[in-house]
């Protein structure tokens, strides 16, 4: 079933002026009478509610967007909100993208840290040895400790902590890779979620000692 506008307006904001980022693309297009649906929030993640995600649809007239918006591009309000679009849809007679789109932020206890990359060399007896060298700082992101092994373990992991970090930012971390804050480094073992576009980049580490 088609949207249609003029029949539920006071489910829908009034008419606004955003621009359209679309992905990939240097410049943004201006979009006015862009209309905005109401906004519905979760939590994206099990965090307790501190990573979240906003869910709204966008309707944005063919007549100043004439191609249908990459998956990925952003919409950006006036006010700094940044939405990503998820699923587009031409609807109302063909005159009305439909833009399922989302917005994910981190809440609450947030930190930030800085990113590292091991560079590998030979040492005199021919063993590896990795340098690090940080290519991100000051990222925000979310720790949440998911498993504390037994410290009677008897092997090399013994009393490690697996932790799981949630970026605020989508950069291309890799295992091994190193993740510093207040003290603390951190080895990643997994990243998951850099390539989607519906949730937030998930490391998990464990502590170096």
């Amino acid at each position: 079933m088609s949207f249609d506008p003029g029949e539920d307006q006071a489910t829908f904001d009034g008419l606004v002026t955003v621009e359209l980022w679309p992905r990939d693309a240097s410049e943004p297009v201006t979009v006015a009478g862009a209309l905005r649906g109401p906004i519905a929030r979760q939590e994206s993640a099990p965090t307790a509610g501190q990573v979240l995600q906003a869910d709204v649809v966008w309707h944005l007239p063919v007549a100043l967007v004439a191609e249908r918006p990459p998956l990925g591009s952003l919409i950006v309000e006036d006010s700094g909100a940044t939405w990503t679009v998820l699923a587009v849809e031409l609807q109302t007679l063909s005159t009305r993208w439909r833009c399922s789109t989302r917005a994910l932020s981190i809440e609450g206890e947030e930190i930030e840290i800085d990113l590292q990359r091991p560079e590998w060399a030979a040492d005199a007896c021919g063993a590896p040895v990795a340098t690090y060298t940080t290519y991100a700082t000051a990222v925000t992101a979310r720790v949440t400790v998911i498993d504390q092994r037994a410290a009677s373990d008897q092997n090399e992991r013994a009393g490690l902590r697996t932790i799981r970090v949630h970026l605020g930012a989508r950069l291309p971390v890799e295992v091994d890779d190193r993740v510093l804050y207040a003290g603390h480094t951190l080895r990643v073992l997994q990243v998951a979620g850099l390539e989607r576009l519906d949730r937030l980049p998930e490391l998990e580490v464990e502590e170096v000692r």
